[in-house]
């Protein structure tokens, strides 16, 4: 399928979507980035084989300030956005010494015909909401050196610890499918000439799955 075709369905399955797909600047931006050792990197290295990843990931300093994903740290924070696919499967952030928080959103879609499939996943790095809500505390920090699995949609991993030189990385590994639902949200999502399109390619229903697997490392 056309790469610029695979961009435009995936506009429509995912409405937030900020990014142009058919793009290249992640990958000069990174090559550019990590050839510079006065700071560290945050590092998102994709290893799943087909589909775009999009990754909007917001990084902050004092996790004590977050009431809920959108409201986090707002007077202190990095935000950056990248589409990841096999021939573009690294992003690097260049970033001072020091340790950080962060909420990454993972958007994944496939597609062939009839058989179009998403996934979404959101990490919270050093830190989870309380079940509980509590307005003066609403978080615990998270002290595991592995990431895992909150529930199908949610996951928890270290805090992002930045050295001089040194790379936290993310990798992003296809796990097994967790679980297998029914979509039809692109059918409702407009204009209605690109979800009669989306009808005819993706047929009636979508395929929302979960298959992403996590690993926090540094090095």
């Amino acid at each position: 399928m056309n790469e610029n075709l695979k961009c435009l369905f995936l506009y429509w399955f995912f409405p937030l979507l900020f990014i142009n797909c058919s793009t290249s600047i992640n990958k000069d931006y990174e090559l550019e980035s990590v050839l510079d050792l006065n700071y560290g990197y945050l590092r998102f290295a994709n290893s799943i084989e087909d589909g775009h990843l999009i990754i909007d990931t917001r990084i902050f300093k004092d996790s004590r300030k977050c009431h809920s994903d959108y409201n986090c740290s707002l007077e202190d924070n990095i935000k950056k956005r990248a589409n990841l696919n096999s021939s573009n499967p690294a992003f690097a952030i260049q970033m001072k010494v020091g340790e950080y928080f962060a909420i990454t959103k993972l958007r994944y879609g496939e597609m062939s015909f009839f058989n179009c499939r998403i996934s979404n996943l959101t990490i919270y790095h050093g830190f989870s909401f309380k079940e509980k809500y509590d307005f003066n505390n609403p978080v615990n920090l998270y002290l595991s050196d592995e990431c895992r699995f909150i529930d199908e949609k949610q996951a928890v991993c270290p805090s992002i610890h930045i050295t001089k030189k040194g790379i936290t990385e993310i990798e992003l590994i296809q796990g097994q499918t967790r679980s297998k639902s029914f979509a039809i949200s692109h059918l409702i999502a407009p204009p209605a000439v690109l979800s009669a399109v989306t009808l005819f390619f993706c047929g009636p229903l979508s395929r929302d799955i979960d298959f992403i697997s996590i690993k926090s490392k540094h090095y």
